[in-house]
């Protein structure tokens, strides 16, 4: 083996580099590694021998900006693959009725976004969206500009029968707004208000619900539906007059 090593000897020392510069060939292109970069919704594919989340966004020349959100946060180290999201920031303006805020954040999800702001949403509250009404816990799409509307429920003052209540609603009208509270009306009660009245502030209304009567004229018997509250009333409501 010595005489083997002895008379060989010349090339030994360039074959064992000529190895370790192929091993260390080897291990560079075994370095490469495909990590996934979301950038705004969308998946890309990144291979790249770098080991921090820096190096990834670097290859693929993307700048994380002040107010832009990056999964994971910080230049952390990263030996596998990783996947690494980018959420750039947007213009938000947002419109409640004491101000208007406008913003440059990466928040997506509207109850964060007026949260922040410390604006509380009561169920019956409504966050329209470039003027379409939406579920505030659903994250809002990436157009580049919002316009967030903060439109609180209004309360309504009802007395029914004598009965006082108070409840909030989002809808337009008295009368949606009292068919979305299962509030009935029949067509005999009396309603202070129009139903089409719009709610655009506090409003107080009461409702008498219709009785049963019974009106007897000579020997003829007629019953009927009346919220009157005097005789006369009663009897318009069911179509008889009085005669001299």
């Amino acid at each position: 083996m010595q005489d083997f090593l002895k008379k060989h000897q010349k090339w030994l020392f360039p074959a064992a580099f000529v190895m370790i510069a192929a091993g260390m060939i080897l291990i560079w292109f075994g370095l490469v590694q495909t990590h996934t970069l979301i950038l705004a919704g969308e998946p890309i594919r990144v291979r790249t021998r770098a080991f921090r989340v820096s190096g990834v966004l670097r290859a693929e020349e993307v700048v994380v900006g002040e107010d832009d959100r990056l999964v994971p946060e910080g230049d952390l180290w990263i030996w596998a693959q990783a996947v690494i999201t980018v959420e750039p920031a947007r213009e938000v303006l947002i419109v409640t009725p004491e101000d208007e805020i406008r913003l440059h954040t990466s928040e997506r999800i509207p109850a964060n976004l007026v949260m922040d702001l410390n604006v509380a949403l009561f169920p019956k509250d409504q966050l329209l969206v470039n003027g379409a009404a939406i579920d505030p816990n659903i994250p809002l799409n990436r157009a580049d500009f919002l316009l967030l509307q903060v439109e609180p429920a209004m309360p309504v003052n009802l007395v029914v029968d004598g009965r006082g209540m108070t409840f909030f609603t989002d809808q337009p009208t008295l009368g949606a707004a009292l068919e979305a509270e299962s509030i009935q009306v029949a067509p005999q009660d009396w309603v202070s208000a129009d139903l089409m009245t719009p709610i655009d502030g506090d409003l107080a209304v009461s409702i008498r619900r219709a009785r049963l009567v019974t009106i007897r004229i000579g020997g003829t018997t007629l019953n009927g539906l009346t919220a009157g509250m005097t005789v006369g009333d009663a009897l318009a409501d069911a179509g008889v007059s009085l005669q001299n």
